[in-house]
């Protein structure tokens, strides 16, 4: 992803992620959970602090690894992994990747 020099490799044994602070993979034999992770911000709404939701990662965690998949800056990148995902992902972990889509696609 473009904002934290992230890129993603998607195969049929494994996902691994390259960022500035190294690389991890875990292996789909692996896989323990797939969701959605909102970062927030404190901001004021009318005087008050109020969470300002800033990003949404795709977190994929197994094997005592955490992958976490920052939002790229377009919705057609983010649709190309979850593509890639579901492609390569064995059918028990597809289910997951659906419910997980739709939270990392949708705007709220």
């Amino acid at each position: 992803t473009a904002l934290s020099l992230q890129t993603v490799k998607i195969s049929r044994d494994e996902i691994v992620l390259k960022g500035l602070f190294g690389r991890a993979a875990v292996a789909w034999s692996g896989v323990e959970s797939i969701h959605v992770s909102q970062l927030h911000s404190a901001r004021k709404a009318g005087g008050v602090p109020a969470p300002h939701r800033v990003m949404k990662t795709l977190v994929i965690e197994g094997g005592g690894a955490s992958l976490r998949i920052m939002e790229p800056p377009y919705a057609s990148t983010k649709k190309e992994i979850l593509a890639a995902l579901l492609e390569n992902a064995p059918d028990a972990h597809k289910p997951r990747i659906e419910v997980a889509s739709k939270e990392w696609l949708s705007y709220l």
